[in-house]
């Protein structure tokens, strides 16, 4: 690697924002404890790069939100999904907006 392309390297890392942890920004484990011979199903999906951009903007924001200084896609999904089991009003709307999509 080149000396420009490390330094590159360093100007977008340092350029990125960071927020400082606070001591009860820790991660809480909220999935359920995986039995004997059971294993995480890896979910994957394909953006456009615009939804992709999209999607980082959420993750950020949910992050910043929640005084959190990264954030999992993963993460933010599996909060997704508990708000939306628990949402009935929720569920409608996505209803909908999947109505208007087609």
């Amino acid at each position: 690697m080149s000396q420009n392309e490390k330094n590159q390297w360093r100007s977008a890392a340092s350029s990125r924002a960071t927020l400082k942890p606070t001591p009860d920004a820790a991660p809480k484990k909220t999935g359920r404890v995986l039995r004997d011979g059971e294993k995480k199903i890896r979910t994957t999906f394909d953006l456009d790069p615009p939804d992709y951009l999209r999607l980082r903007s959420v993750v950020t924001k949910v992050a910043t939100t929640a005084s959190r200084p990264t954030l999992h896609a993963s993460d933010m999904w599996r909060a997704i999904i508990a708000e939306v089991d628990e949402d009935e009003e929720l569920v409608e709307r996505l209803a909908e907006r999947l109505r208007e999509m087609d």
